[in-house]
């Protein structure tokens, strides 16, 4: 039986135009709402593994990945939203090619309007899952994206528990003014240069499972204590992510990997 939800949960199932209240008891295998339950659309998450292709087939646009406005800002508002953490805020812009694998893609304005934090993640690399996944949803707010046609992009950053805190989560145990969310320090001008970054095509990884979302993954993982994962979960919750998705076709058909590429926008 699935686990009762509250009131605030059932009210907002209701105004997403869902049919049923769902939780993660069977990783998402059992919702149906949206396209979720549509094996022959690409869904996400999915499994990041190499197959030697790039971003481009000619030379007319490079692989972009260019943080470009991203500051300091208290964010506003934090809260568990379908058993996830979730966190609003303007947290600054950044310039990204769609991943796709023409040349009429564009390199796309996103803004980074808000986080959900998925234990362990969702995103495979190499089919290794790591303990805590930072979903950045971004938004195409000046519709320059011909791919994208939801509007919206997700960035991907993955994270394994070691020995020490992360300086990016001391937002956790700050308060007031004090509380600043700093994505300059996940996104910088090398984060390009020294990570492999996967894009696909994919779906919200909640329902509906909105189609047509522009995923950015970070393989590279980085490091947060026990105790700081531990904050982003729910009470009887053990996890909230969702399985790893197959789709019509596999998955070396539809990533695209590139390192170290970098043009400017």
């Amino acid at each position: 039986m699935k686990q009762l939800f509250s009131q605030a949960t059932l009210a907002i199932a209701l105004l997403l135009n869902l049919t049923n209240a769902w939780d993660y008891t069977k990783n998402g295998t059992d919702w149906t709402d949206g396209i979720c339950s549509d094996e022959t659309k690409v869904q996400s998450p999915r499994d990041m593994y190499h197959n030697g292709t790039d971003w481009y087939t000619g030379l007319k646009t490079q692989f972009v990945f260019l943080p470009y406005n991203l500051t300091a800002v208290k964010p506003t508002k934090m809260e568990f939203e379908n058993l996830i953490y979730t966190v609003y805020g303007n947290f600054g812009r950044l310039y990204a090619k769609e991943p796709a694998n023409n040349d009429l893609t564009k390199i796309v304005k996103w803004d980074a309007m808000y986080m959900r934090f998925h234990y362990p993640a969702e995103h495979l690399v190499q089919s290794a899952q790591y303990d805590l996944e930072m979903q950045v949803y971004i938004n195409d707010t000046a519709s320059m994206s011909q791919g994208c046609l939801s509007g919206y992009g997700a960035i991907a950053v993955l994270f394994k528990v070691g020995l020490n805190d992360n300086p990016f989560f001391d937002w956790l145990t700050k308060t007031g003014d004090d509380q600043q969310i700093d994505l300059s320090t996940i996104f910088t001008p090398n984060t390009p240069l020294n990570n492999y970054i996967s894009g696909y095509v994919g779906t919200d990884t909640i329902p509906p499972c909105t189609r047509f979302v522009c995923w950015y993954v970070i393989e590279t993982p980085m490091e947060i204590s026990q105790k700081q994962l531990d904050m982003f979960k729910t009470k009887d919750t053990p996890y909230n992510a969702r399985k790893a998705q197959q789709g019509k076709d596999l998955t070396q058909r539809q990533l695209l990997n590139a390192q170290g590429l970098n043009v400017k926008a």
